[in-house]
């Protein structure tokens, strides 16, 4: 498991990055750490092929839900390797790093 916010967020669209923009939204429009309850997840990325976009997840070491609804470059290469990896957005509202 990783943490990423605006200024690391790369789902591979380099116009994503310094933003927070997700591949796949279904809960929020945006990434965000939102409450971590059941009904009010934050943001997850993965590799779809772990986890299915609109899955809410709990991370039991952190105490909170998830949905997964970003994709992350790092764990769709970790997991063509058979290594499960979880990135998980930590920042909350800000502006964009890159212009």
């Amino acid at each position: 498991m990783t943490f990423y916010g605006f200024d690391d967020n790369d789902d591979g669209n380099p116009n994503n990055t310094g933003t927070d923009i997700i591949s796949d939204p279904s809960v929020h429009p945006v990434a965000t750490e939102d409450l971590g309850t059941y009904d009010r997840p934050g943001t997850l990325a993965s590799d779809k092929r772990l986890i299915a976009a609109g899955t809410v997840v709990y991370i039991p070491a952190l105490q909170r839900y998830y949905v997964m609804e970003d994709t992350c470059r790092e764990c769709i290469r970790n997991w063509s390797n058979d290594k499960a990896h979880v990135d998980v957005f930590v920042s909350g509202t800000g502006e964009p790093l890159v212009a």
